[in-house]
């Protein structure tokens, strides 16, 4: 909600909030690396995959005392700060954070037989004889690891690299969306013999193991940290991984039309019959509710004319440009048509289900895009938030107009409920300001709620009783 003026219970309130804010942020300054050190993420996701048992071979192998036992037996949260220091160290080691694979299976080709038994769980130190010192399907000439072992990889992996979906879920989303040929030229190339083709031409459901295993590891190659909207997604492709994507063969090959990019990257683009391969198949990999094309018509029509050129060309349009974008999507050129669909393809995430959580997925630049203010990142009123979510908010317009874009580009009717909104100045709770004019009136009026208490708390520690 947008406020021109404020009482005077609101300033004092606000004016409180941020000096509180203020005290906690000094305080949060002097204990800012402890809580670095403990709020290692990956570190976190991947031992809590681990059971009882793999989390003590994790840290010692064979060798740990009852104490060290007991010690590693815990979920991260509760383990204490010496062993916590330990996980998180063998985390940095399994997941370096400098240059790092974004798929699991790039991941655990990466890692030598002593980070794969500690990444599993299986022990802490190289032994070739262990079940865990083995590849995934898809590697030529080395030891595979078994059915079991490759599952429990992918459910590690998939902790560790903080991917949304599990790998076994992608691989049939993604599998079921190929034809027949696709399907064998994904696996095999053009090399297949008779019997891998008869083997590769199932839904995923009907697959034998061997060829399911191979199917689920080139998934967990294709499902990148990327993976959140099909544009990010394919553009973290190499040409190898876009041609098996699409079903267009095995091994990179820069003369394929599948290894090029979409509008909007700023390089070699991709034909238009074969962007619209690419959308269905990103669209089924990331467990997209709508075709990305039928997204793009309903977002880019909810638009204005001002909004569609800021959307496409921000503030660098041509004549030319203004007279290509002001048109609904059925009677865009198709260039024009070709960037609004990529522009749809970067806003359609997997946090899709309502509004308040896509809105809240995006970066700056893609709210930007989203709502036809510009198309940079440069930070304006549109950068800005929801009520529930806890940080400076949308004016009441702009909360309007993101949920009428946002309706339109998920499908979901006007009926959604919206979250609770935040308490409002002078309604009994505090709330920050959200517009230039609290802003400008807190300015002024704050020294007189800091000062005072100053005082106090100068009184309170010369006479602490």
């Amino acid at each position: 909600m947008r406020y021109d003026t404020l009482n005077v219970r609101g300033v004092l309130c606000s004016g409180v909030s941020l000096l509180v804010l203020s005290l906690l942020l000094t305080f949060t300054i002097g204990v800012g690396n402890a809580w670095a050190q403990s709020g290692n993420y990956s570190a976190e996701q991947w031992w809590n995959t681990l059971n009882a048992d793999q989390m003590v071979k994790a840290l010692y192998g064979d060798t740990a005392t009852p104490k060290e036992e007991t010690a590693a037996k815990n979920m991260y949260a509760d383990l204490d700060a010496e062993t916590k220091q330990l996980v998180n160290d063998a985390a940095a080691r399994i997941y370096p954070t400098a240059a790092a694979p974004d798929n699991v299976f790039d991941w655990w080709e990466s890692l030598d037989c002593e980070l794969m038994r500690i990444a599993a769980g299986d022990g802490n130190t190289a032994y070739p004889a262990s079940p865990y010192c083995g590849h995934l399907p898809g590697t030529t000439g080395m030891t595979l690891l078994g059915k079991e072992q490759q599952e429990h990889v992918y459910k590690v992996g998939q902790a560790l690299l903080g991917l949304e979906m599990d790998i076994f879920t992608v691989a049939e989303q993604w599998w079921n969306a190929l034809d027949a040929e696709q399907m064998v030229k994904a696996l095999h190339g053009d090399r297949a013999r008779s019997e891998q083709v008869t083997a590769a031409r199932n839904m995923y459901a009907d697959l034998d193991a061997v060829t399911k295993g191979l199917v689920d590891a080139l998934a967990a190659m294709l499902y990148t940290q990327a993976s959140d909207n099909v544009f990010d997604w394919w553009e973290s492709l190499d040409c190898r991984k876009m041609r098996i994507a699409t079903g267009d063969g095995n091994m990179a090959d820069p003369n394929s039309p599948y290894c090029g990019h979409l509008p909007g990257s700023g390089k070699t683009l991709l034909m238009a019959e074969y962007q619209e391969h690419v959308y269905k198949i990103g669209q089924a990999l990331l467990g997209l509710e709508m075709d990305i094309l039928t997204a793009a018509e309903k977002w880019w029509n909810a638009l204005n004319a001002e909004q569609m050129v800021k959307a496409l060309h921000g503030d660098m349009a041509t004549p030319e440009d203004v007279t290509a974008a002001q048109n609904m999507y059925a009677d865009l050129d198709a260039v024009t048509k070709g960037l609004v669909t990529t522009l749809a393809a970067m806003l359609y995430t997997q946090a899709s289900d309502s509004v308040f959580n896509w809105w809240e997925s995006l970066d700056c630049r893609k709210m930007r895009i989203a709502t036809g203010d510009g198309n940079t990142n440069e930070s304006t009123t549109y950068c800005r938030h929801l009520p529930g979510s806890g940080k400076t908010l949308l004016r009441e317009e702009q909360q309007e107009h993101v949920y009428r874009v946002g309706e339109a580009l998920l499908g979901l009717d006007s009926s959604e409920p919206e979250p609770e909104p935040e308490p409002e100045p002078g309604d009994g709770g505090c709330a920050l300001a959200a517009s230039a004019e609290d802003a400008t009136t807190l300015g002024l009026l704050l020294p007189l709620v800091i000062l005072p208490l100053m005082f106090v708390v100068v009184a309170l520690r010369r006479n602490p009783r």
